[in-house]
Order: structure tokens, then C-alpha cells, then sequence
């Protein structure tokens, strides 16, 4: 590894640490939209749950905002009848 690829892994790597921290008010709002849709599908496992709702992406990077818009998206397709 060069000078400038050292320069740019360790500008990277910054990047990662200098974000924005996460609201905590996100967690409530996803345990509740979370609950709700669990309640309603019970034999569900949360495993499964979760990969479910990551669409084919890794869970481990699934944003939290993405969790909860496709949370909210399933909740009201079961309320639409889609269930």
C-alpha cells in the first residue's frame, strides 16, 4: 500500500467515526411497529422477521429508517386486508 492509498483508507475510516450520532427516540418507534407486526404474525420467529423485512440485504447494515418505513409498509398491508 502507497502514501495515497494509506492517506484514503484512513480518510475513510474517519468517515465512519465522525457520523452523526442516532436519535435514541428511533428505538420506541421501531420496538412498537416491530411489536405490532410480530403480535400479528406470532408464529413468526424474530430471526425471520427481521431477514424478512432486510429484503435480500445483510440485516446487520439495514438502516434502522429503513427497518421502520418497511415495518410501517407491512403493517399497513395487513390492515389493507393483505395479510
Amino acid at each position: 500500500m502507497d502514501e495515497k492509498q494509506l492517506q484514503e483508507l484512513i480518510g475513510q475510516v474517519n468517515a465512519c467515526f465522525s457520523k452523526k450520532s442516532r436519535d435514541p427516540a428511533r428505538i420506541d418507534a421501531i420496538l412498537t411497529a416491530l411489536g405490532q407486526y410480530w403480535r400479528a404474525h406470532p408464529d413468526t420467529r424474530l430471526g425471520q422477521l427481521v431477514c424478512c423485512m432486510a429484503r435480500g440485504a445483510d440485516p446487520f447494515v439495514l438502516e434502522d429508517d429503513l427497518l421502520l418505513e418497511r415495518l410501517n409498509e407491512a403493517l399497513a398491508e395487513d390492515a389493507a386486508g393483505g395479510n
